[in-house]
């Protein structure tokens, strides 16, 4: 099962589990670098994303179109499924660039905090990206997930053309390389900690 804490102060949240890609398309071959994520609802403060990925040199293009050439992090989330079929993905590369899709449509620059680094499981680059409360209100009609028992999420680390193509998600999925798909959402039970 997998979880989406609802955490009361912002110190907590470098506690909170962080989800280990798992699952990689047949075609990724040995190519599967790990990766990982960690969401969490900070009471009163809306919700922050963490995305990690374990690779020492991300292809970067520098180009507009980064989504079909870069390496990237990538989640898709659908925080109020009872009322809504909106499925919001953030695609993200090393350099900084953070895509912001509704239904598969890109929408804005999102702003993130790009970092990198390196621990116990090798060299990383990751993101953080942070969800308003007037955000989750403007997409979700919510401005907490409390009182909502579970959400619609993956997290993905692709890179969608050769060379080192590859597609892996911390959840099951149906349809690899398609960063916004409903159908690769698997339920979040929201928890209180």
């Amino acid at each position: 099962m997998f979880t989406f804490p609802i955490i009361q102060d912002k110190l907590f949240f470098e506690m909170t589990p962080l989800i280990p890609t798992r699952e990689y398309s047949n075609d990724s071959g040995s190519f599967m670098p790990y990766a990982q994520v960690r969401f969490s609802e900070i009471k009163d403060n809306g919700i922050e994303l963490d995305l990690y990925a374990f690779v020492t040199s991300p292809e970067v293009s520098g180009e507009d179109d980064f989504i079909s050439t870069d390496d990237l992090i990538s989640v898709s989330m659908n925080l109020n499924p009872l009322l809504s079929n909106t499925v919001l993905t953030f695609i993200c590369n090393s350099s900084n660039h953070c895509l912001l899709l509704k239904d598969g449509d890109v929408q804005k620059e999102y702003p993130c905090e790009r970092r990198s680094g390196e621990d116990e499981r090798g060299v990383y680059w990751s993101v953080k990206i942070s969800l308003p409360a007037t955000f989750l209100d403007q997409y979700f009609g919510v401005t907490t997930l409390c009182g909502i028992d579970s959400v619609l999420c993956n997290a993905y680390k692709a890179k969608l053309n050769h060379p080192h193509k590859h597609f892996g998600a911390v959840a099951p999925f149906k349809k690899p390389y398609d960063l916004t798909s409903p159908e690769n959402l698997v339920e979040f039970q929201v928890i209180n900690m």
